[in-house]
């Protein structure tokens, strides 16, 4: 067996510990930077409103953080071959603004572009042009094309003697321009590539493609572009007018050689027959060839006669950037761009902003460098350019902006966040990074409904003390809206259904209530007149219901017959019973007929029901056809106030199930059911609104005002072009902060949106909202208020939607100052002011007999806000202290020249809990809340010492709203027995 020498194994060892160690580190390096570089993303607006089909713009800010020097790799080579078009049209001026020859333009810019690399060492450069067919431009430092960038005097005798002439064949300047770069992996490749047209030529090899002269002397070229020699195929893939030959064709890719048979195929004069694209493809089938062969390129379109379209797509098939030019200064600058993306000391790669669309979002902007799969876009982007920064030992790069356009085709609420939305990128370690976008909010509406919402806190500077109450008021402000042609005004129809029962004779504030329910039904009729769209119907009710009749079967008639209307409701007639059920029946009856109108059914009553509907002779068959059916051949009235054997009240019943019929039409109809009076307890119209998602109003125990308020409220709902009914407050408050009962979050239905027309402004038009809420701060600090307050409501499209209101800053602070001292009526030259009404340098009070007086002053600064002070005289309860005895108690406001005023009438208790213990407590008044207040209390009491060393009294006096405290202790000194 052959044996191993000890220091080969101990050698190889370490060698293998060495080497792993360095996969381990190298691992750890690379796992590091797999972020890196990083880039910071902002948008300019997180929430964006727009109308249908109206476009709007996200405007992104992008930030690339800085890249430490050690994590870039030493620049490597790189070579760049200019593939410029010299077709006969670079003759031609460059368009109707700039009369200057393309070709001269073109030549200064690509010298300008040479300059810039003239001082490089590790850059090539080569030319390729290409008219008809393409050539590498030599020189006689090199064959094949390429040579130094510092060679700049012989790159631009190529450019200076370049002529314009023959075709446009794109895709051959582009499988030449491919050929001239080296197969070294590591060398950056460059293809800057112009057209100041479209393809008009091609290269191919086959049988195909005689030429021939027609009658006109044009040069003609068959191409048939198919594996299938049928004759019927020819005449469709063909260039000339003639069916001259009829042979297999194919487009040329090599591009390293050119073959023995190699053709190139050019459109002729005026008459040629419709392009069949063939150039186009040829030139996207060879872009796509430099896409796969890796090389970074860039497509120019010069001149205002470029086809930018095509040259787009072919320049989408190369995966490359396309950049427009239409003047000499834009074709200098081009140029003078890429020069400075590819002359970078590190390049950020493949850059992308990415985008996925929802259904009803439609992109908006440029194709310019888009690629689009499906709903998923893809916008390409320069590279980002980094800078060294030696003293840093940094790469750095300037910031940009990208903005993307769309347009929503329908309205409703679109979030923009998700990983569909970021910017891609190749980082140091060539790995793909993905910087997620910030959420964007897109809240489209056809009609451009929007408010004005602001917060603020009521009389304060948004210093709040703690545990005092507070109010928060919440404002919206609804923005005119102008009619526009999606504007459609409905048909409105409302039901008056108006109880005619005895009980409606009872009394309402001093008057009976029918008289207030006519006057006010007839304000109601009064508001709808100039509503041309509105028709009224009036149904009324006791044991039955009547719906009355303005003539010839009329029953629903135009508001504008207001007096026809009101003389009708001055007419009705007081019977027995109340049939609410037969009502609503009735109304629903009215309503059937029209159904491309708002429709609406108003009940007003006492909320007493006692009759119902049967079928004739049939008591418990409850009648329920929508008829105008009375008392006749199918219907009867009953009464029913008590309980059946199925424990139902069949009066409330049928109630109920008429009800559940205005829900169940194929139509959306609103219900507002309000009760009238001064008594009474029901809760059926209650139970009837919530059955029909309607409104309920309870006007038993209110006045005529409100009532009318109301029903007028209901009326502007009826006539309104839109209304955006009950939206709700939302308000979540932050730990700390609680509603004065102790709620952390809270919900507030507020009054509908009501918008009118307004005929002087000639726009619809809603009054504002106005809510509060009492609020008290539970925790000392500073609160952000960021979307904690919102508005949430169904718009008139039926979209849910909320708003949140403008963030707010508030603090909550302890600003109470409490202190005592002995008190002097004459201020002392030291301490601030208030205090130095305090003598409480020493605590002690010798006294040389058992008895003694304390004159006390608490002094209390505030922030203006209402105070109470509890005082209590020997706290600690010490028994040596007996007979506490007041003598007086007085309250001081501090002047800010530092003089006490006296407050004769304010509000205390002076509580002997025991003979030595006190309570005395304290109301300071509210004052000026803009500023500190300063109050001093003063407390003069006398007590006994039973004679023993160290009779202390602690007089504590407590804060009560933040419970801040402060003792002073009294002691009484013994003099010394001498006798």
């Amino acid at each position: 067996m052959k044996k191993h020498h000890p220091f080969k194994v101990k050698f190889t060892l370490m060698l293998v510990v060495i080497f792993t160690l360095s996969l381990i580190a190298f691992s750890q390096r690379a796992s590091s930077n797999i972020n890196v570089p990083d880039i910071k993303v902002i948008v300019s607006q997180n929430s964006i409103k727009a109308g249908v089909n109206e476009e709007f713009t996200i405007n992104y800010h992008f930030e690339p953080q800085p890249i430490p020097m050690e994590l870039i790799s030493p620049q490597t080579d790189k070579e760049i071959v200019l593939v410029i078009d010299t077709s006969g049209s670079m003759k031609d001026p460059i368009g109707k603004n700039d009369s200057t020859i393309r070709m001269n333009a073109l030549k200064s810019a690509a010298n300008n572009f040479i300059d810039k690399f003239s001082e490089i060492d590790n850059v090539k450069v080569g030319i390729v042009t290409y008219s008809t067919q393409s050539k590498i431009e030599t020189t006689k430092y090199s064959k094949n094309g390429m040579v130094s960038s510092k060679e700049k005097n012989n790159l631009k005798a190529i450019i200076k003697g370049m002529t314009p002439d023959g075709g446009t064949n794109i895709g051959d300047g582009l499988r030449t321009g491919s050929s001239l770069f080296s197969t070294n992996p590591s060398t950056k490749k460059y293809l800057v590539f112009m057209s100041d047209g479209e393809p008009t030529a091609l290269t191919y090899t086959g049988d195909g493609g005689y030429y021939y002269y027609d009658w006109w002397g044009d040069l003609r070229y068959q191409v048939v572009e198919s594996t299938n020699f049928a004759g019927r195929r020819t005449k469709e893939y063909m260039w000339g007018k003639d069916n001259t030959e009829n042979k297999r064709w194919n487009y040329y890719y090599n591009i390293y050689e050119n073959d023995y048979d190699i053709k190139y195929g050019v459109y002729g004069g005026t008459s040629e027959p419709a392009d069949k694209g063939f150039a186009l493809k040829y030139a996207k089938i060879m872009a796509r060839n430099v896409k796969d062969m890796g090389i970074k390129n860039f497509v120019i379109g010069f001149s205002e006669g470029a086809s930018e379209k095509k040259l787009m797509d072919i320049t989408n098939a190369a995966n490359g950037l396309y950049y427009g030019a239409t003047d000499a200064n834009a074709i200098n600058e081009v140029y003078s761009q890429i020069a400075d993306q590819i002359k970078a000391d590190f390049a950020t790669e493949d850059v992308k902003i990415n985008f996925n669309l929802p259904e009803g979002i439609e992109y908006a902007g440029s194709m310019k460098n888009i690629d689009v799969n499906g709903t998923s876009f893809a916008q390409r982007i320069p590279d980002i350019k980094y800078k060294l920064n030696k003293e840093a030992k940094r790469y750095e790069a300037d910031p940009f902006d990208i903005s993307i356009t769309l347009k929503a085709t329908k309205s409703g609420v679109y979030d923009l966040s998700n990983e569909g939305w970021n910017i891609s990128y190749k980082g140091v370690n060539s790995n793909i990074i993905n910087k997620i976008f910030p959420s964007v909010n897109i809240d489209i509406s056809k009609y451009n409904m929007t408010f004005i919402m602001n917060r603020n806190i009521v009389e304060n500077n948004n210093k709040i003390n703690l545990y005092k109450d507070f109010q928060m008021e919440y404002k919206i402000t609804p923005n005119p809206i102008k009619p526009s042609d999606s504007f459609v005004s409905k048909p409105k129809e409302v039901v008056l259904v108006l109880d005619a029962s005895k009980s409606m004779l009872e009394g309402f504030n001093g008057e009976e209530k029918t008289s207030v329910l006519k006057e006010t039904a007839k304000a109601v009729i009064d508001r709808f007149n100039g509503n041309t769209n509105v028709k009224v119907a009036l149904v009324s009710y006791n044991s039955g219901a009547i719906v009355k009749d303005f003539g010839k079967s009329q029953y629903l008639i135009s508001s504008n017959n207001k007096d026809q209307i009101k003389n009708a409701i001055e007419n009705l007639t007081i019977g027995e019973g109340s049939n609410t059920g037969d009502a609503i029946r009735k109304a629903l009856w009215v309503l059937a007929n029209n159904n491309d109108a708002d429709k609406h059914i108003v009940v007003i009553g006492d909320d007493k029901t006692d009759y119902y509907t049967h079928e004739k002779d049939q008591p418990n068959n409850l009648y329920t056809e929508l008829n105008n059916e009375a008392l006749g051949t199918k219907a009867q009235y009953a009464p029913s106030t008590v309980p059946n054997e199925d424990n139902k009240i069949l009066s409330e019943e049928y109630a109920r199930i008429m009800a559940g019929a205005i829900v169940n039409q194929n139509y959306r109809i609103s219900s507002y059911f309000i009760t009238l009076g001064e008594k009474g307890d029901n809760n059926l119209f209650s139970e009837l609104a919530s059955k029909t998602n309607g409104m309920y109003i309870d006007h038993r125990r209110t006045n005529k005002l409100d009532f009318q308020n109301s029903m007028l409220d209901i009326a502007d709902e009826v006539r309104a072009q839109f209304v955006i009914k009950n939206p709700k407050l939302i308000e979540t408050l932050p730990e700390g902060i609680t509603s004065s009962q102790g709620a952390n979050k809270m919900e507030i239905v507020l009054p509908s949106l009501v918008y009118i027309y307004n005929n002087a402004t000639k726009q619809y038009e809603s009054k504002g909202i106005t809510a509060t809420l009492d609020l008290k701060g539970n925790k000392i600090g500073t609160y952000n208020l960021v979307e904690d307050a919102a508005i949430n409501y169904t718009d008139i499209e039926k979209i849910n939607r909320s708003l949140t209101f403008h963030p707010l800053q508030l603090s909550i602070v302890d600003e109470y100052i409490l202190k005592q001292g002995l008190f002097t009526n004459k201020a002392t030259s030291f301490g601030t002011l208030g205090e130095n009404y305090l003598l409480n340098d020493s605590n002690e009070v010798s006294e040389i007999a058992e008895d003694f007086t304390a004159k006390v002053g608490t002094y209390v600064r505030t922030s203006g806000q209402p105070t109470r002070v509890k005082i209590i005289i020997n706290k600690d309860q010490n028994s040596n202290i007996q007979n506490i005895n007041m003598d007086s108690i007085r309250l001081f406001k501090v002047t800010e020249k530092n003089e006490l005023e006296e407050i004769k009438d304010f509000n205390f208790t002076n509580d002997k809990v025991l003979d030595n213990y006190r309570e005395i407590t304290v109301s300071l008044p509210p004052g000026d809340t803009s500023k500190y207040n300063h109050f001093i209390i003063n407390y003069n009491f006398s007590t006994t010492n039973k004679g023993v060393e160290g009779g202390n009294i602690n007089c504590s006096a407590v804060i009560e709203e933040v419970n801040r405290s402060n003792d002073f202790i009294l002691k009484s000194v013994m003099l010394p027995d001498v006798f």
